[in-house]
């Protein structure tokens, strides 16, 4: 009895944690990764990902087609990044990647990747706008500065990264990376 209970206690947390749509990270389980990441842990960095048209192919073709769509993007997405990197659906058709030990240079590699495999796959009729922050002192810094840099590629013309300013501390260039574990 007491193995059903562990076995049910730990389905109850992957259903808490998991976004049942794209099977990828729920809002909480970012959140929970983002506190325990911010506070001056080393290099670091967030991604927040907005898919560009999403609504109007929602609104044309259904909800149903809408969730495929968001699978399908969640899959390009986890393709494109490293594998201590991330990645959850943070609402409707945004995204959060929290790109640990990133330096300048490997979070704006990031999210080109990320950015170009969503705009090559021609079985996708949207592309998607990037905003990117350096890991700030807090998390509500650091989503602050990625979803200001998101609505600056958003403006620019979409399809689009956008970086934040360094207010809350710079991305260390790669020639200054030091291994953080």
């Amino acid at each position: 009895m007491a193995r059903e209970y562990v076995r049910l206690a730990g389905r109850f947390k992957d259903l808490a944690f998991r976004d049942p749509v794209t099977d990828l990270g729920n809002r909480r389980a970012f959140y929970d990764r983002m506190h325990a990441r911010t506070g001056g842990r080393g290099p670091g960095a967030l991604l927040v990902i907005d898919v560009d048209g999403f609504e109007a192919v929602n609104d044309t073709h259904g909800h149903a087609t809408g969730d495929v769509l968001l699978r399908r993007i969640g899959g390009l997405i986890g393709q494109a990044l490293r594998s201590h990197d991330f990645v959850a659906r943070i609402g409707g058709d945004e995204f959060g990647v929290l790109l640990g030990r990133a330096t300048r240079d490997e979070a704006r590699v990031v999210a080109s990747r990320i950015k170009e495999a969503i705009a090559d796959d021609a079985a996708l009729p949207v592309t998607v706008s990037i905003g990117l922050a350096a890991l700030r002192d807090s998390v509500r810094a650091t989503v602050l500065a990625a979803d200001a840099a998101l609505y600056e590629a958003k403006a620019a013309g979409r399809n689009g990264v956008r970086e934040a300013a360094d207010a809350g501390g710079p991305l260390p260039p790669a020639s200054a990376r030091k291994a953080i574990a």
